[in-house]
């Protein structure tokens, strides 16, 4: 389907790439596996689908193909002058990738890992000890790592699935491409002006589904005894009925999808990522340091990006150690302040626009 670059973290990754794909000079056809009637959300409505179209002819996409008739029938007519053919998530690389090395035999093929899915549900499948979820994960595993192994080249989103894949297939030829994150031009709004909690994360992608059900069931009960008058709110698309019977709780709003999420990273205190389970590199994490909105999280949404506890973020694994992390940074300015420059420097330094720019340009080219 089109990159829903507005609502999940992996559609806002194939959109970057997209554009700076465009920027680097492709000439860019889009194949969607899903056919327009098929698509989801708001990409089912004529104005949705138009409106996500267009902003992909923005980028430099000169055409849309949907589904796997029309995306034959365009590899038929042009497979053989094709440089390369990008494929993203595996579930598509796996549907596609024999169509495409039939009728493109002196294309590149590169297959964007996007997270490494596998390895996601096998995490989840521990969490919730639930065996039958284990044996998914390890079929899902397997095709991820026959994708890897089909490609040219393939895409991990940071080194430590790098190594997990290269691990499992050793022949692959494989380049780490993390996300590209938005620096603000402006400075960051002082601690001065801010307050309450903040929670981003679209709820198709059900990490985000059980991190904000294990905050407020466990964690948000220390944080609230402890600071009576602080809000939590929780952002993104697609809330599940679960999610919004959060909002019933004291403290607790449930905002729901948020166009625009700018304003909402300026005037917040305390970004939090409580995830229990997930992969590849969180793009809430992310896109708050780059804001300078210092960040809580677990190891598991603190990992992928290099991330120093106590430098860049605060990093807690167990309920009384994350709510302490939330009560320290609703307190101390100054700790406040140190997080707020470091995460945003190292955000700058690893993965502004320019930055990875210049490293999707050498690993295409390359």
């Amino acid at each position: 389907m089109l990159p829903l670059f507005d609502q999940s973290a992996g559609g806002l990754r194939l959109k970057t790439l997209i554009d700076l794909m465009g920027e680097l000079g492709w000439k860019l056809v889009f194949g969607s596996l899903a056919l327009r009637e098929e698509s989801p959300g708001i990409l089912s409505t004529p104005s949705g689908l138009a409106s996500y179209e267009n902003a992909l002819r923005r980028s430099g996409v000169t055409r849309c193909v949907f589904g796997v008739d029309e995306i034959s029938v365009y590899l038929k007519e042009t497979g053989r002058g094709l440089d390369m053919v990008f494929l993203s998530f595996p579930h598509v690389t796996n549907a596609l990738l024999p169509l495409v090395r039939t009728h493109c035999p002196v294309a590149s093929i590169v297959y964007d890992m996007v997270d490494f899915h596998g390895l996601r549900m096998s995490r989840q499948a521990d969490v919730e000890k639930n065996e039958p979820l284990r044996k998914e994960a390890e079929k899902q595993r397997a095709i991820e790592v026959a994708c890897a192994r089909s490609a040219d080249l393939t895409l991990a989103i940071n080194e430590e699935e790098r190594a997990a894949m290269l691990a499992l297939a050793p022949e692959a030829v494989i380049e780490v491409m993390p996300n590209v994150f938005h620096m603000p031009e402006h400075a960051p709004a002082g601690v001065e002006a801010r307050k309450d909690l903040l929670f981003i994360g679209g709820f198709w992608h059900k990490p985000n589904g059980d991190a904000v059900a294990w905050f407020v069931d466990r964690i948000w009960p220390l944080v609230r005894s402890a600071e009576p008058d602080v809000i939590s709110r929780i952002v993104g698309s697609n809330p599940s009925n679960e999610v919004l019977a959060l909002g019933a709780q004291p403290g607790i709003e449930v905002l729901g999808y948020v166009p625009d999420v700018a304003p909402l990273l300026e005037s917040h205190r305390v970004s939090i990522a409580p995830l229990r389970w997930g992969a590849g590199t969180k793009g809430k994490v992310g896109q708050a340091l780059s804001h300078g909105l210092p960040v809580v999280a677990t190891p598991i949404g603190a990992e992928g990006m290099a991330l120093r506890d106590g430098e860049h973020l605060l990093v807690a694994e167990d309920e009384r150690g994350f709510a302490q992390h939330v009560i320290e940074l609703l307190r101390d300015d100054e700790l406040w302040r140190r997080l707020s420059l470091g995460g945003r420097e190292h955000m700058a330094t690893m993965f502004s626009t320019h930055v990875i720019k210049h490293k999707l340009d050498e690993v295409l080219r390359g």
